[in-house]
């Protein structure tokens, strides 16, 4: 659902919340007493800036700004050069219960100390592996949808699939393989996988002529984030520039998987 051009997502629920928040903590600032309103949107202005660094997809088109002409180069290149690994992430660990003090207060207001027990996370092993594979293949469309847009918001995706029956059953085993073989090193494991692309990049801008606005610009974005205008920007962003996506397709190959024996690369932590 979209209003005005800004889409109701969770993420902008959150962000219309949070700016609302820190004004009325600004106004409320004005109060006898700030204190308190000053330490909430102290608090909630560093969460805004982790957003806008780490999650928002502003910051991130606009870091990438490059013609169609240009991104098309890097997408032919990404197709016969941008090599895919997948990695396989292992972290053993188990629960242990430690006591701490609290700090209380009864009910005359006199304050007394009592201990409590908790369960805390201990990491006892670290361990990684690659999938191990002869050759890829790249099957990813030859074209991008461009149209006649000036502006494009560009969401690059990627996908993997495996040539044949063969290569699909030597992935289970390595990936079947590498999980056996070190989930008994503790009580509880976490198993997680990820699929790469040598320099592949998830969001970018393109301009049909490779020019730009002025407003279209890491600096101007950022001194308006500075003023809480960061969904303003978003929404003007999002209006001025037509989303497309891009999928790129790896496709692994393994000839004999009699050499992909399991080997193990581990990194003991200490306790």
């Amino acid at each position: 659902m979209k209003i005005g051009g800004l889409s109701l997502t969770i993420g902008n629920v959150l962000r219309s919340l949070n700016a609302a928040t820190m004004l009325l903590c600004l106004i409320s600032s004005f109060s006898p007493n700030p204190k308190h309103y000053l330490v909430i949107f102290f608090i909630l202005y560093v969460v805004y800036w982790i957003d806008i660094f780490g999650i928002n997809t502003t910051f991130k088109l606009l870091n990438n700004l490059s013609s169609i002409e240009s991104l098309h180069q890097k997408v032919v290149d990404m197709k016969l050069q941008g090599t895919p690994s997948i990695a396989w992430k292992m972290v053993c660990y188990h629960y242990e219960t430690r006591t701490r003090t609290v700090k209380k207060k009864d009910s005359e207001g006199r304050t007394y100390h009592t201990y409590e027990t908790y369960q805390e996370r201990v990491n006892t092993w670290y361990g990684s592996e690659t999938f191990r594979f002869d050759t890829w293949s790249d099957m990813s469309p030859d074209t991008l949808n461009v149209e006649d847009h000036r502006y494009i918001r560009w969401k690059m995706e990627k996908t993997y699939d495996f040539a044949d029956d063969y290569t699909r059953n030597s992935y289970n085993y390595q990936k079947s393989a590498f999980e056996e073989a070190n989930k008994w090193r503790d009580a509880y494991h976490t198993f997680e996988e990820t699929f790469n692309i040598e320099g592949f990049v998830e969001r970018t801008i393109s301009s049909s002529d490779g020019a730009f606005p002025w407003q279209m610009s890491m600096k101007v974005y950022l001194l308006t984030c500075i003023f809480l205008f960061e969904l303003v920007y978003s929404v003007w962003l999002k209006e001025l520039a037509t989303p497309q996506n891009y999928r790129f397709h790896k496709v692994f190959q393994c000839h004999n998987n009699l050499r992909y024996a399991p080997v193990k690369q581990s990194e003991f932590l200490d306790n």
